[in-house]
């Protein structure tokens, strides 16, 4: 799977590939239409998430790294991994910022399903993960349909969005605008989602081969903050203006407010003797919202950055192939 660095498409919207990848040189910060700088409240939103989505890639590959927790191989346990482009056509609607006046009008990065499927005899799991802002019941139902004959169920299908609010919109939100049938007349958005993430998890059923499996976790503090921190300390009694609190307020300290951990999956293919790595499933906390409401670009944004920058270190290190599935965490932690 060949894909340009995601920094561009993260960090400048001065050029425009309408259905393809970006390329060239990096730039730490955002611009609008007409070239402008743009920075959201008092710290630029996008060098932040590109400083988090980097983090995230390199703490994963640091866990996935580490050796430990890597479980000796078991004839029994199989795992396959696959990818399809779920990438709708442009003229739609995006899902997240809800924007009836805002229509997608060109691709920054592309958006994918990504499956890995566990089996151990006749039971049988599948995870995916898709670039969007989130999973209706609907489309698993009918994915579940789509691969039954595989045996898979709802009940051991996790289908789970990265959280992207530059995907298209799926009428998630209440007030989204109903506009499922944009851009190509007649064609469904979700019928097509479906398809394609039905086609990864097909891809990923027919790569099984014999595999082990470790689990790890590795706090990552600095990496993302709580933007409701007045919200969040009146939980204590506490009752203050907006924008007028910090992470010291917080009576249980700093990092109560988030959740800094971040969890890795690590599979590995057996082949013979040795083992070689085939995917890592990570969770981290954080909304995927690097790209502002005015972006008209459909992105994976930073949780694709960061799958994009695991699988590019591991490539260098001479492990081709292997696939990053990201999952997004509790992004409204404490009492809901």
């Amino acid at each position: 799977m060949t894909r340009a660095s995601l920094h561009e498409a993260l960090c400048r919207r001065s050029g425009r590939r309408r259905n393809g990848h970006w390329f060239g040189e990096v730039h730490w910060s955002s611009h609008d239409r007409k070239g402008r700088s743009v920075r959201i409240g008092k710290r630029n939103k996008i060098t932040r998430r590109v400083a988090l989505a980097s983090a995230v890639g390199v703490f994963a590959l640091t866990v996935s790294l580490a050796g430990g927790g890597v479980r000796a191989a078991s004839t029994r346990l199989q795992a396959g991994v696959g990818v399809a482009d779920i990438t709708p056509d442009l003229g739609r609607n995006f899902d997240g910022y809800v924007r009836p006046d805002i229509l997608a009008n060109g691709v920054a990065t592309r958006l994918w399903a990504r499956t890995l499927v566990l089996t151990r005899g006749a039971r049988k799991i599948a995870l995916v993960s898709v670039d969007l802002v989130g999973a209706l019941g609907d489309m698993h139902h009918a994915l579940a349909g789509r691969v039954a004959d595989l045996g898979l169920t709802e009940n051991n299908i996790l289908l789970l969005g990265s959280h992207t609010h530059s995907g298209p919109d799926m009428m998630i939100n209440t007030t989204s605008t109903p506009t499922i049938e944009a851009g190509n007349p007649g064609a469904n958005v979700k019928a097509f989602l479906v398809q394609q993430i039905a086609l990864s998890v097909r891809r990923a059923y027919a790569n099984l081969r014999p595999a082990s499996i470790g689990w790890s976790s590795v706090s990552i503090p600095n990496a993302s903050d709580n933007r409701s921190l007045e919200a969040h300390v009146a939980n204590f009694g506490i009752d203050a203006p907006p924008h007028t609190k910090t992470p010291a307020d917080d009576p249980k300290g700093p990092l109560d407010a988030i959740d800094p951990v971040l969890g890795l999956l690590r599979i590995d293919a057996v082949e013979g003797s040795h083992t070689v790595p085939m995917a890592a499933w990570f969770r981290f906390s954080a909304h995927d919202t690097a790209f502002p409401p005015a972006n008209d670009l459909y992105t994976s944004d930073w949780s694709g950055l960061s799958e994009w920058r695991f699988e590019q270190d591991l490539a260098a290190q001479g492990h081709r192939g292997v696939v990053a599935l990201f999952a997004n965490g509790d992004e409204t932690c404490g009492p809901q």
